[in-house]
């Protein structure tokens, strides 16, 4: 048993846990960045997209018809 604890001790104070937990800390912000950006430009890109120009035929009473745009 103390062996092991002194073996996880060394492991430890050897730095290399953090190492994999920043490590794994800037995946995850990489991530959820992209994700972000993603988000933004799909919801943004529809801002600027031309939507359809609806087109309407109106008859008057008199039968003169006219297009409305």
């Amino acid at each position: 048993m103390n062996a092991h604890r002194s073996q996880l001790r060394s492991w430890f104070k050897s730095g290399e846990p953090w190492i994999w937990m920043i490590g794994g800390a800037l995946a995850i912000s990489l991530i959820m960045v992209v994700g972000l950006m993603v988000l933004i430009g799909v919801r943004g890109f529809g801002h600027f997209w031309p939507s359809p120009i609806l087109s309407t035929v109106v008859t008057s009473p008199s039968g003169e018809t006219s297009t409305v745009l």
